[in-house]
Order: structure tokens, then sequence, then C-alpha cells
């Protein structure tokens, strides 16, 4: 196997493993707040499924460095074309930006979670999508879309879920 396959393999492994887990995250949180506390136990569970989100984020922006290091800029044209590359690395900012402002308290809880599901599966989609060559911003429009989207149904899902 050469180190193109490999670093693909492991690109669509993080990125599915960080897809996977924001589904758990979600999953966990609307769980742990069912009956308004979050146990001990659901705070173990949650924090496994962030610790996973941590190691693929830095797996994933070690993998894309290490892209660059190895090929440079041009060598993304192998992967996917320009601006999926500014898209992915935009998403990733997010990632971590969000990450970052819920992990303070600073992110309202109807927009966090969403942005962190919809950032994820984006990410998710703008990797494994083969043939994937949009303009920048029709990506930012699909990716806009798709948070409202998210934010409507996790509201749903909560409405659903929640009501006493």
């Amino acid at each position: 196997m050469d180190l193109k396959t490999l670093l693909i393999a492991l690109d669509l492994l993080e990125i599915g493993l960080a897809a996977g887990a924001s589904t758990f995250a979600l999953t966990f949180y609307f769980m742990g707040i069912k009956d308004e506390v979050i146990d001990a136990s659901e705070r173990r569970f949650m924090g496994a499924v962030y610790f996973v989100l941590r190691v693929a984020i830095v797996v994933i922006v070690v993998t894309e460095l290490f892209y660059i290091l190895y090929w440079g800029f041009d060598a993304f044209t192998l992967v996917k074309t320009m601006e999926v590359l500014w898209f992915r690395w935009m998403l990733l900012g997010i990632i971590v930006a969000n990450a970052l402002l819920m992990h303070f308290h600073k992110m309202p809880m109807w927009l966090g979670p969403a942005l962190a599901g919809g950032s994820w599966y984006a990410l998710f989609s703008a990797t494994i999508w083969p043939d994937l060559a949009l303009p920048f911003e029709t990506l930012l429009s699909y990716y806009a879309i798709f948070v409202v989207a998210m934010i409507a149904f996790l509201r749903l899902v909560k409405f659903l879920y929640l009501k006493k």
C-alpha cells in the first residue's frame, strides 16, 4: 500500500469515526436531558464520546498537515479540488471553535449541537464524495441549508422525545 492510499484510508476512517461519535454525542445529550439531570453515568458516556471526537479532530488535522508537508498544496488535487479543501478546513475551524464555545458555555444549546452535528456530517460528505467539485460558494450554501435543517430536526427530536 502506497502512502497516498494509506492517507486516504486514514482520512475516511477518522471522518467516519468522528461522524459516528457526533451521532452518539447528540443521542447521549438527549438521553441525558430527558429527566432534566445529567447523572454520573451519562457524563461518563458523553465524556468518552467527546474524547473520541477530540482524538478524531487531532488525527484529521495531522493528516491534513501531512498532505501539505509531503506533497504541498498541489497534492490536494489528487484527493479533492482546492475549493473542497478550503471548505473542509473551514468546517474543521467551525468544529473546533464550536467545541470551545460549547465547552465554555458561550454557545446557545439550540445552536451548538446542530452546528457540531451538521459540521461533522458536512465534513463527512465532503470527504467521502469522490467527484465533489463544486464552487466554494455552492458548498457554503449547501452547508448553511444543512445546518438549518439540523436545527429544525434537533428541535423536533427534542419536542417529541422530551414532551412530558
